[in-house]
């Protein structure tokens, strides 16, 4: 519009001209909606560059659009009109190019505005990966949003656009092979069947029911067992991360190596377990060796009296106590009892976590608190 001519209007092919100009600029004003969108964003995106170029475009084309769009219809004289151009830019051209150079980086800033915040709001929930090019590329979205804010322009928003695009690409593909590496993983349901189906699993279930088994144990592989559990996912995150940086389920990229040693955290714990009861045991040896031998002088069982017996012997050697049979199991379920009279305290050793020669490393940072020492109730 700044090329038509403003002065000549005797002619009625240049009055022509002059409506169709004004027409074909109110088209693109209406289609634009430059000031709406910009009243539509969100304030705390804007700053104050932005808030001065749409404060002059709404005092110059924004307080001229509605006559020139009458002049252009043929409602409006377009002398009035050219009157009410020329006083809203001070009747300087150089101001009407200025101002319509400021619209174009207004235009700029909006373009970008709701994708600039969707990638802002991405990149803050996404998670730190191990891929260099990918964080290479977070940084480079950070960059250009922030320049896309300060210095709007076709340039910038292009290169942002760019930038954005690669890194959801890369960082989607990235979360999707680590998510399906560990999500479902044949290999860990297998150990974990393993594990369930183990002796050493067996004699733990039964043992960490009983009074004097260290609770904290029994918690952990709760606790591992529900984290395994969960490590199952039905869902496809790829089309989710098309506009979220995580999966739905509980898979997260920092935890996906300690999902893979749950399975061996799982076996340590239980041996740890197992290990801590039976210290305990030697430690109360010859007590519950004489607890055990009472309660079996009422047996008429053969089978049970050798068993209890043999584990009251294995108590009295001062030997590491082995391995329980089932007949065993049901013994010392038999004579360790709540309700018993006869008290055997835990030692400071089984009484507390064990030492660090004795824990895994990842038992003992699960393990936050010391228990006090507590008793073995004997069944006499």
């Amino acid at each position: 519009m700044k090329d038509e001519p403003f002065e000549s209007l005797d002619r009625p092919a240049d009055r022509e001209t002059l409506s169709a100009a004004f027409r074909n600029w109110a088209a693109e004003w209406t289609n634009a909606r430059i000031l709406e969108r910009f009243q539509e964003l969100p304030e705390d995106i804007l700053n104050v560059k932005v808030w001065r170029l749409a404060a002059r475009a709404t005092k110059t084309f924004g307080a001229v659009a509605e006559i020139i769009t009458k002049a252009g219809e043929g409602t409006a004289a377009l002398e009035d009109c050219l009157d009410r151009i020329s006083e809203a830019f001070g009747g300087s051209e150089s101001d009407f190019v200025e101002v319509e150079e400021q619209l174009n980086i207004l235009g700029s800033f909006i373009l970008t505005a709701s994708t600039r915040e969707e990638a802002r709001a991405y990149l803050a929930a996404s998670e730190i990966t191990d891929d260099r090019e990918i964080e290479n590329l977070r940084d480079r979205v950070a960059l250009m949003i922030n320049e896309a804010n300060s210095d709007p322009n076709e340039k910038v928003n292009r290169e942002f656009g760019y930038a954005w695009d690669r890194f959801r690409r890369e960082y989607r593909a990235y979360f999707v092979g680590c998510h399906n590496k560990v999500m479902n993983s044949p290999e860990r349901k297998a150990k974990l069947s393993e594990t369930l189906k183990s002796e050493d699993w067996a004699e733990f279930d039964i043992l960490s029911k009983l009074p004097g088994f260290d609770r904290r144990f029994a918690a952990i592989a709760s606790k591992y067992r529900l984290e395994l559990a969960d490590l199952e996912c039905t869902i496809d995150p790829g089309p989710l991360l098309e506009h979220q940086p995580y999966c739905n389920c509980r898979f997260s990229l920092s935890e996906s190596a300690q999902a893979e040693l749950l399975p061996a955290a799982l076996n340590d714990n239980l041996r740890s377990g197992l290990a801590s009861f039976r210290r305990v045991l030697s430690e109360n040896g010859e007590e519950l060796a004489r607890s055990i031998e009472k309660f079996i002088e009422s047996s008429n069982d053969a089978d049970l009296e050798a068993a209890g017996r043999s584990v009251a012997a294995a108590l009295r050697s001062g030997r590491e106590v082995p391995r329980f049979d089932d007949l065993q199991l049901k013994l010392l379920v038999e004579v360790l009892s709540e309700t018993s009279e006869t008290p055997i305290k835990r030692g400071k050793a089984s009484g507390r976590v064990s030492s660090a020669t004795q824990t895994p490393p990842h038992i003992r940072e699960t393990i936050k608190t010391t228990l006090p020492g507590d008793q073995i109730l004997l069944n006499v």
